[in-house]
């Protein structure tokens, strides 16, 4: 959250020079657009394990952080009114996050990965006829992978996990319909809980605890 803080000051100070301009013609920005973006994924957060069969419930799982090259789509609709816009966006992201852990109170292997993210939700532009710069929010949405090593057998399962997204960003107009920009997007979970089957207990479960935060180089073409 200070994250996205820091960089909208950021953003608004970039902006304040820009809004000086003439800012009568902004109905570039406005319509439907899809792009790809690529950047980098990082994952973070300690998981938390429950092995009933030996006796350790709620222990943390440290040393799970990862980050990885990323990259995807997007499509969303932007409604211009001036220099203000309301809208909506949906994004696609691939990445590669794998962590491999021992780091845990019984000090066997633990391991989280995540191959794809994606978010979709409303966005508030602010726009001048050369620059865009917004906020976004909405759900976030991952498919996330727990395993453990149970006395020498690898068990493992997978869930889609749910939470909720911000993100923050700017565009630059490359003529009437490409536009080049950089966003910022954190993506929350929770806790949750990714249940395993197991040959010596049916009650071993993982929450897996964890956050996203996607930098990406944002191409677009507007329709």
């Amino acid at each position: 959250m200070r994250k996205i803080g820091i960089l909208s000051i950021v953003l608004t100070f970039v902006a304040t020079p820009a809004f000086a301009q003439d800012q009568s013609d902004t109905e570039n920005w406005d319509g439907f657009y899809a792009g790809v973006h690529a950047g980098g994924s990082w994952l973070k957060g300690d998981m938390t394990g429950f092995t009933p069969f030996n006796s350790y419930q709620g222990f943390p799982v440290t040393d799970a952080n990862d980050s990885s090259e990323a990259g995807g789509v997007q499509v969303g609709y932007n409604h211009q009114m001036g220099t203000i816009g309301l809208g909506a966006e949906a994004s696609f992201t691939i990445n590669n996050l794998r962590k491999e852990t021992v780091s845990s109170t019984p000090g066997t292997l633990f391991w989280r990965d995540t191959e794809f993210n994606a978010s979709i939700g409303p966005r508030v532009t602010v726009a001048t006829p050369s620059f865009a710069f917004y906020g976004k929010g909405g759900l976030a949405i991952g498919k996330f992978e727990v395993g453990h090593n149970q006395n020498g057998n690898l068990i493992s399962n997978e869930r889609t996990l749910y939470g909720y997204m911000l993100g923050v960003g700017a565009d630059y107009a490359l003529g009437s319909n490409l536009s080049l920009g950089v966003q910022y997007e954190y993506q929350d979970f929770g806790e949750g809980e990714v249940f395993i089957p197991s040959p010596n207990s049916s009650e071993i479960f993982i929450a897996p605890n964890a956050s996203l935060h996607n930098l990406k180089a944002v191409l677009n073409y507007r329709f």
